[in-house]
């Protein structure tokens, strides 16, 4: 039996449309990502999976609990975690009180060895207002998983963490894969979608567009790179595996040479997912004047990945 059963979910906000038609299962032990940028309706499905919100039509079982009925909404929170997107608390109880009040409604198997994972156990009598963000969402973090629930859904959950804390994390939840618990997990990093999860589903625009594997995801994030030189540039001298929608320009060259009497001058730009052993060799054949390399936004890889890669006559809104 499916951990998650997701059918035609669909949630709309008086006319506006924030969610339409999901449909996806999620297996026990699987770790499921839902990528997306920003609004294309990551949390308006988590916060309705998890019973936050009616759903508008459709219909939603998460361990077997009917999220459409109340009662059953209810009580499918004793046997799910959560981690919000914006965790919020009541600033002045401490840290002790908050999970002791968590404790009281649910089990509490796990917080003495998640704190001290998370370094948050001689801050316990401090009052939250006190903590860091990262703190804040940390103890979130504990919360999600303090009474080792089956199926933990996560929303952005490395967001607002340092590169280190952010590792961590990963880390952790690499484990709770091994352990068998389900994860899903709300991200518009793909860096995040590809080092934890074995298969996504791509939202845009409140619409579940594909379906992918880890496999079928790129080797890593994705960075848009951009170099001039006064070389020959060949189009195939870049992996076209990791490269997508190269762009060459030969007009800056002219135009240098005409005014200013530099030799001709070529810029190329691309969008590189490869490893950076390769990116390095293939540029160092090069003689380059110039070199920006700045992580890609996933809206904007998106646009290029469906556009380019799948013949989608010139890109999708994303």
């Amino acid at each position: 039996m499916a951990s998650m059963d997701v059918d035609n979910l669909t949630k709309y906000y008086g006319d506006e449309r924030g969610i339409e038609g999901l449909t996806f299962t999620v297996e026990p032990g699987e770790v499921f990502g839902l990528l997306g940028p920003d609004g294309a309706g990551k949390t308006t499905t988590i916060r309705t999976l998890m019973g936050l919100q009616a759903p508008s039509q459709g219909r939603a079982s998460v361990l077997n609990y009917d999220i459409r009925h109340r009662r059953e909404r209810i009580a499918m929170k004793q046997d799910v975690g959560y981690l919000p997107s914006e965790p919020s608390f009541d600033g002045s109880r401490t840290g002790k009180q908050l999970l002791a009040y968590h404790a009281s409604l649910k089990d509490d198997e796990r917080s003495e060895r998640l704190l001290e994972l998370f370094a948050l156990d001689s801050h316990l009598n401090r009052p939250i207002r006190t903590y860091t963000p990262e703190q804040k969402r940390l103890l979130a973090t504990v919360v999600a998983f303090m009474h080792d629930p089956a199926l933990v859904i996560l929303d952005e959950p490395t967001v607002g963490l340092d590169p280190s804390t952010q590792e961590q994390l990963r880390t952790f939840l690499d484990i709770e894969r091994q352990r068998d618990t389900t994860l899903v997990v709300g991200s518009c990093s793909l860096t995040t979608a590809c080092l934890l999860c074995d298969r996504v589903g791509i939202l845009r625009n409140g619409h579940l567009i594909d379906f992918r594997t880890n496999q079928q995801l790129p080797d890593r994030a994705p960075w848009n790179i951009r170099f001039v030189t006064t070389d020959p540039v060949d189009a195939n001298a870049f992996p076209s595996e990791h490269s997508y929608n190269v762009e060459i320009d030969r007009t800056d060259g002219q135009l240098s040479d005409e005014h200013d009497g530099r030799p001709p001058r070529t810029a190329v730009s691309f969008v590189y997912t490869g490893t950076y052993e390769t990116l390095l060799e293939a540029l160092s054949t090069y003689t380059i004047r110039d070199l920006i390399i700045e992580k890609a936004a996933l809206r904007e890889f998106l646009t290029q990945w469906y556009g380019t890669r799948l013949g989608n006559g010139g890109g999708v809104d994303v």
